[in-house]
């Protein structure tokens, strides 16, 4: 009961820090409602927590569709190069090319950025004085 009464005021304050409201604001008025001053701690920490993991994965996403767009042009100009060379649209005199370098490249940033965007958020311990 006690925990759900603590992430209902988790919840209820993190929407008024997004909103503008400072933390010493947030403390005072949790101290006159009445609240324990380890679970003020506790509150705030958890406000705190949040709010970096929305900034952080925030910043990982905005990396990770960057370097998955990358990925998808490296490996559709590398196609495009190589069936190009293939069908006659590129003239290269009766040679083909094979453009396995980009293909490859690709494929592999694609890969790599997918495993990146698949791993969460983890909360660090905190050093407590």
């Amino acid at each position: 009961m006690v925990n759900e009464n603590i992430e209902k005021l988790v919840e209820h304050y993190l929407n008024l820090k997004l909103n503008g409201m400072d933390f010493s604001a947030i403390r005072n008025e949790l101290k006159q409602e009445g609240v324990d001053g380890s679970d003020i701690k506790t509150i705030i920490n958890s406000i705190d927590d949040k709010i970096l993991h929305g900034v952080k994965s925030g910043k990982a996403n905005s990396v990770s569709n960057l370097t998955k767009f990358v990925g998808i042009l490296l490996l559709v100009g590398g196609l495009i190069v190589t069936i190009g060379t293939y069908i006659g649209w590129i003239d290269l005199k009766g040679h083909i090319l094979f453009a396995y370098g980009p293909i490859l490249g690709g494929l592999t940033i694609l890969v790599s950025s997918s495993k990146k965007r698949s791993k969460k958020f983890n909360k660090t311990k905190r050093i407590r004085k």
